[in-house]
């Protein structure tokens, strides 16, 4: 793809722009390996695809009038320069109706370009002229119509209509180069201006100074000479290299960072598997409460530190077993010497672990006491105590049937939402109350289905799960 306007083609179709503006840039954009369409095969594509009279809303002067002469194009450069420099004082860029804006330019074409001091008609545009004019101005129109383009960038782009139109007059290639300066510069602005949040900053490091920086450039300076497109474009693509590593730096700490907590969430969830697998749902309450709790967590730290074959991890989870194989559902008549010989071990191995954890003395203390009174009790009784062992077992089916829920039901939301690639930007609304959000899909998890966005700065804007996204 490689070039601006087609980048933000693609994202505008992920947005929900219509289907004939998006024909009318892939005709204007194509890639240089598709035959390149002239400028009437595209006028005639435009004339197609435009709603009835969109085109020429105010009608160019004199454009029915074949007896009058045809404005010379040295005429018309002249005019769109006069405009140009007109442009500089009479845009407001804090409040602009851009319906007005672009009917009031219409307007001043026909009036500065064809019509006398007494408003009479004395000329008429050539056929070519009329057509990069129209052309122009139609683009310019979806542009300034578009929602995802930020106000403040919108104002901006909407100054360099002049400028673009008269180096597409003086150049008729500028609709089929994919090179053309202006054209480029063009694509770099709008492309930057993607995903950009208006934070209100306005200095020289910021994307809006800039922008505005070769706006004003090429207002001011900009008379037939058109390297100045590259010059400007030049030392813009100078400030977005530095703004790109700055970027990627931003999104490199936020990625690494929510990685963090994805590997913190997977091991717990493992653990949580681990201890379920075991059955410690059916223990009695001390025991159940010591693996459910200080013990989950030991377990945790461990599988993060060594993973899940490191020498500790796998004492941790013996200590498990060996609790829920004294105490568990299916512990049955107990072997009394076998569980007089285990409970040191399990004590002393307990006692390390909370240590391990730095595990409040207290708490530890009562535990222990209160595990101890269930071994007692077990010895005594040949057995766990099987009213609470049934208590126990009545509460962890409950928990389990509540976990279930209902199942998840695949609709196309969810499918879009499965397929989206990293890079891609979306266009989505946190709040109602707040204006919708441009942002880029940087980092998704393949285990719990969580998504990071970043707006245009690299800053994060929001971070949730494939189903919330979904929804």
């Amino acid at each position: 793809q490689g070039e601006g306007v087609r980048k933000i083609s693609k994202q505008r179709r992920e947005v929900g722009v219509s289907p004939n503006l998006e024909r009318v840039y892939l005709h204007l954009f194509r890639s240089q390996e598709e035959p390149t369409p002239t400028l009437q095969e595209i006028w005639q594509i435009v004339r197609q695809l435009a709603p009835q009279g969109e085109l020429g809303r105010e009608g160019a002067a004199g454009a029915g009038n074949l007896h009058l002469p045809v404005l010379p194009r040295n005429s018309v450069m002249d005019a769109l320069s006069s405009m140009q420099t007109a442009a500089l004082s009479d845009f407001d860029l804090e409040s602009v109706e851009w319906n007005v804006v672009q009917d009031r330019i219409r307007q001043q074409l026909s009036q500065t370009l064809c019509l006398d001091g007494e408003g009479n008609t004395t000329h008429r545009f050539g056929e070519e002229d009329q057509q990069t004019i129209d052309l122009i101005m139609m683009l310019f129109d979806q542009v300034l119509d578009d929602a995802n383009l930020p106000d403040a960038m919108r104002a901006l782009i909407a100054r360099l209509q002049i400028p673009i139109l008269k180096a597409a007059v003086a150049d008729a290639s500028f609709v089929h180069d994919q090179q053309h300066p202006a054209r480029g510069l063009l694509n770099d602005l709008a492309d930057a201006s993607v995903g950009w949040r208006d934070d209100g900053d306005r200095s020289e490091k910021s994307l809006y100074f800039q922008v505005k920086k070769a706006v004003d450039r090429i207002i001011h300076e900009y008379k037939q000479d058109i390297s100045l497109f590259n010059e400007v474009r030049e030392d813009f693509a100078r400030f977005m290299e530095k703004r790109a590593k700055l970027k990627k730096m931003l999104e490199d700490r936020l990625t690494q960072a929510v990685s963090g907590e994805e590997k913190l969430e997977v091991a717990q969830r493992r653990v949580e598997e681990v201890l379920h697998e075991l059955g410690v749902a059916y223990l009695p309450g001390a025991a159940r409460e010591i693996l459910e709790k200080p013990w989950k967590k030991l377990m945790t730290i461990l599988l993060l530190r060594e993973g899940e074959e490191g020498a500790n991890w796998k004492k941790a989870v013996n200590l498990a077993k060996l609790l829920t194989m004294y105490m568990g559902k299916n512990a049955g008549q107990i072997d009394r010497q076998k569980l007089l010989s285990s409970i040191p071990d399990i004590i002393s191995g307990l006692k390390k672990g909370f240590s391990y954890i730095s595990f409040d003395q207290k708490k530890s203390t009562s535990m222990l006491n209160q595990l101890q009174a269930c071994f007692i009790s077990a010895l005594k009784n040949g057995g766990v105590d099987q009213e609470e062992q049934q208590a126990a077992a009545q509460t962890a089916e409950a928990e389990t049937e509540g976990a279930q829920g209902e199942p998840d039901i695949e609709d196309s939301h969810s499918i879009s939402v499965r397929n989206m690639k990293e890079g891609s930007w979306i266009r989505m609304q946190l709040d109602a109350e707040e204006e919708p959000l441009i942002c880029k899909l940087v980092w998704r998890s393949k285990f719990t289905g969580t998504m990071v966005f970043v707006d245009g700065q690299g800053n994060k804007a929001a971070q949730m799960k494939e189903s919330e996204l979904a929804s």
